[in-house]
C-alpha cells in the first residue's frame, strides 16, 4: 500500500492552458489539482511567499487564484536558447481559498482535451 498526503488527484499538464504568475516571467506548468500546482523554473521562490495565477483555456473566462509556495526543490540544470545553463526549480503551490467550481471546470478541460487528443 502507498501511501500519500494528497487530496486531490494531480494532473499532468500536457494541452495549451494559458497561465501567468505574477511577476514570474519564465515558467512552465507541470501538473495541477483542485489544491495546488507545480510549476517548474529558473527562478527560487521564497517559501510562503503569495503569488497571484491566472488560468485561460480556450474562449473561457481567465480563472484567477491564489497560491502560497510550500516547496521548492533545485533540479537539474538546463541549457536555454543561448546555450547557457540555467538553474531549475520544482515548486510547489497550494492555492489559498480557491473557487472550487473554476478549479473543476478548468481540470475538466484538461481531462476532456487529453481525451480529445488519444
Amino acid at each position: 500500500m502507498v501511501y500519500s498526503k494528497r487530496s486531490y488527484e494531480r494532473k499532468k499538464v500536457e494541452v495549451e492552458i494559458h497561465c501567468s504568475l505574477s511577476i514570474i516571467k519564465h515558467f512552465s506548468l507541470i501538473d495541477i489539482s483542485q489544491s495546488g500546482a507545480l510549476v517548474s523554473t529558473p527562478e527560487n521562490l521564497k517559501m510562503g511567499s503569495k503569488y497571484a495565477m491566472h488560468f485561460k483555456c480556450d474562449d473561457s473566462d481567465a480563472i484567477a487564484v491564489s497560491a502560497k509556495v510550500i516547496r521548492s526543490v533545485l533540479m537539474p540544470p538546463r541549457t536555454n536558447e543561448e546555450g547557457v545553463n540555467e538553474p531549475v526549480y520544482e515548486i510547489g503551490f497550494s492555492f489559498i481559498a480557491p473557487d472550487k467550481d473554476d478549479l473543476k471546470k478548468l481540470l475538466s478541460f484538461i481531462v476532456h482535451e487529453e481525451e480529445s487528443a488519444s
